[in-house]
């Protein structure tokens, strides 16, 4: 183990056979401070002893088991000397074996547990028992995270990992645009001597396009979200049509933004000529030029329904000097915009226009008699088209969960005061259901740490108080208004005025002590859920709150929630 890690037990359970109530009841009240006090420490230094022989590595062990009798009299000296003794005896007998395979038993460098760490999150959402409760991913902007991307095992696993439709949505939504470059280019592309030069630079063009877009606020609802998918798409090499058909659903929503009446007007139009613009070209050139594209398909449009209204008529045919003039155009501007771009020669858009002038515009005067049928029948054969793997979008839902440890379990005592809030953010609907949860998670999580745009990981029980499944993935680049913030400020300005006990403190020592504490989450099927959150000296003071902290209700949740704190 690394010496700047903790030494970090799971899970303790002990079970206490004993014929007198009351030795049971003395061993539950002082059993913890016991374990605390004479075990955990002595296993602390014990653990640094083999941490000196083993420093490249960590070493897990799924469990230890020990039997243990204590004499009548409760001798816990004697009891401690029985568990350390049977514990040291276990690890000793288990490290002889020097078999890295011993079932049990694992020993991993620290760049082995990054990566283990990093595909649970990707799957999860979550972090590995392991995991430090501090424990973020902004280790990826570090260049110490080349080492993970450059392990032999990190493309085959991220392309596994992406496949499945919760990890993909959870990488595009929890990474920045740099990182999921990064990733790619480090961890996909440059792999020793099959590096992709090209794709590398048009990724590199696509990452700057959707940050410009987003500096001027031109970036359309799920704009990001769908053109980081069809890059991933591309990579994993999935079928054809499904790709082709989540780039036309792209450039459709860009003309439904820019031009809504005119696409609404002219839908038949748009699609058929979308669908010839991306035929047989290259996704990842196609985003590389998107706004050329897109500019393109506006233009050739524009001039078709200009004469359809001159003519009277739906649809013309095009002399094809016509349209060799347009074409060479076309290509010109293209080629215009890739030189801003970028110089490769790689990445010049729809390499020779020749090959689709005939497709782009032939029988453009039937298109409004049989498009509606065309397009039809396109869209069918994609459904059919689609990869067994991509067919069936997982079904996302509140899992079984227990003992999950989750940090911010104190925001449970500021349940009364949740509605209100919600209602002045303008979160609750008037029946009581959260119209945007993952805002509303975002916002507890403020009020509770003061962090903004954070992981996923940390924010496990956010999630759960606001509906959204533990395993459900949810956008971390989410901005809180300042009236948001205020409200949340107010809050706790009220928490606080509420509570006798806390009434000249401050908010931040309500967020530190109180708020920000680790707890345990179980979810079992139709039961209630549960919160148990480990009691501290501080917490005498809840002994002076105004309202019930062991049974709550939200609203907007069906079921009771049981708190042991």
């Amino acid at each position: 183990m690394l010496s700047s890690s903790k030494h970090i037990i799971n899970k303790v359970f002990l079970e206490i056979n004993t014929n007198s109530k009351e030795k049971g009841y003395y061993l539950k009240d002082n059993i913890d401070a016991f374990l605390q006090k004479e075990i955990f420490s002595f296993l602390e230094n014990y653990f640094n002893e083999l941490d000196s022989k083993n420093p490249s590595y960590s070493i897990q062990l799924e469990k230890l088991n020990i039997d243990i009798a204590i004499n009548q009299n409760l001798d816990f000296e004697d009891f401690k000397e029985q568990i350390l003794k049977k514990i040291t005896k276990q690890v000793e007998e288990v490290f002889e074996k020097e078999d890295s395979n011993t079932e049990g038993y694992k020993r991993i460098r620290p760049q082995e547990k990054e990566i283990e760490s990093f595909f649970h999150f990707l799957e999860t959402g979550t972090n590995t028992w392991w995991t430090t409760s501090n424990h973020d991913f902004k280790i990826i902007d570090d260049t110490t995270f080349d080492e993970v991307l450059n392990d032999e095992s990190f493309s085959f696993k991220w392309k596994n990992a992406v496949q499945k439709p919760m990890a993909r949505t959870r990488f595009i939504k929890q990474f920045s645009d740099s990182q999921i470059a990064t990733i790619i280019k480090k961890g996909i592309l440059v792999k020793k001597n099959n590096i992709d030069s090209s794709k590398i630079i048009r990724i590199e063009t696509i990452k700057k396009q959707i940050e410009i877009s987003i500096s001027k606020n031109q970036l359309i609802t799920n704009q990001r979200f769908l053109t980081w998918e069809i890059v991933i798409l591309n990579l994993l090499g999935t079928s054809d049509a499904i790709v082709k058909q989540k780039l036309s659903g792209l450039i459709c929503s860009v003309f439904k933004f820019q031009k809504k009446n005119s696409f609404f007007e002219n839908k038949k139009l748009f699609l058929k000529e979308i669908e010839n613009q991306i035929e047989n070209q290259n996704e990842l050139e196609l985003l590389a030029n998107l706004d050329a594209v897109v500019l393109i398909i506006e233009k050739k449009l524009a001039k078709v329904i200009l004469k359809e209204k001159e003519k009277g008529t739906q649809t013309f045919p095009k002399k094809q000097e016509e349209i060799k003039n347009e074409t060479e155009k076309e290509t010109g501007q293209i080629k215009d915009n890739n030189e801003k771009t970028t110089s490769d020669p790689d990445l010049i858009l729809l390499k020779s226009k020749e090959n689709t002038v005939d497709r782009d515009d032939k029988n453009i005067e039937s298109a409004s008699n049989d498009l509606k049928e065309k397009t039809s029948n396109k869209n069918e054969k994609v459904i059919d088209k689609k990869d067994d793997l991509f067919e069936k979008e997982e079904d996302i839902r509140d899992p079984d969960i227990s003992g999950l440890y989750v940090d911010n379990a104190g925001l449970v005592l500021i349940h009364p005061f949740l509605k209100s809030l919600f209602e002045n953010c303008r979160l609750l609907n008037k029946d009581n259901t959260i119209n945007n949860p993952e805002t509303a998670a975002h916002l507890l999580h403020y009020i509770a740490t003061g962090k903004e745009q954070d992981y996923e990981n940390a924010m496990a029980f956010e999630k759960f108080l606001c509906n959204i499944p533990i395993d459900q993935p949810i956008e971390r680049n989410i901005v809180l208004s300042e009236e948001m913030k205020k409200e949340g400020a107010a809050m706790l300005q009220a928490v606080l005025s509420n509570w006798d006990a806390m009434k000249t403190s401050s908010a931040e020592l309500l967020e530190n002590e109180f708020l920000q504490r680790t707890g345990k989450l179980n979810i079992n099927g139709d039961e209630n859920p549960t919160v148990i959150i480990e009691r501290k000296t501080q917490d005498i003071l809840l002994d002076k709150l105004s309202w019930n902290l062991s049974i709550i209700k939200l609203a907007w949740k069906k079921r009771i929630i049981y708190v042991n704190w």
